[in-house]
């Protein structure tokens, strides 16, 4: 009777202990899902220049932690500077942004961008796989 009692109290506790573990596993895993983008937080920016204009301007994205960001792009022929507000969420290597309009219903569509990251650069490209730019961390 005692060596059963003995069994059974240690399948109990193996039991408690095996739940403790796959606790513990679950709660780390989700802490790193977190971080996997904090590579992509602060301002990127890319100096553009149309064929037959003089000088460069800078076309950036800021992306903020919340998920939230602001596109800024200068408008060639309203000679301006446009913002263009976006929430944003992204995988290793897919980026989603879903833009709002501008107020006359033009802006940069929403979608899906392809990118890599280092400390320094972000490269982008189009969902069909062609090159958006080098935009560079300020």
């Amino acid at each position: 009777m005692s060596y059963t009692f003995n069994i059974l109290k240690m399948k109990k506790i193996f039991s408690y202990i095996l739940i403790f573990i796959l606790g513990l596993s679950f709660s780390a895993c989700s802490g790193d899902d977190d971080n996997s983008n904090s590579q992509l937080i602060g301002t990127w920016t890319m100096q553009v220049q149309w064929a037959g204009t003089d000088g460069t301007r800078d076309h950036s994205y800021t992306f903020e932690s919340n998920g939230t960001g602001i596109f800024k792009a200068w408008n060639w022929l309203d000679q301006k500077y446009e913002y263009q507000n976006f929430k944003w969420s992204a995988t290793e290597t897919v980026l989603s942004l879903n833009m709002e309009p501008l107020p006359d219903g033009d802006g940069y569509l929403s979608g899906i961008r392809y990118y890599t990251v280092t400390p320094t650069c972000l490269t982008l490209y189009y969902q069909d796989g062609d090159f958006d730019g080098n935009y560079f961390k300020e």
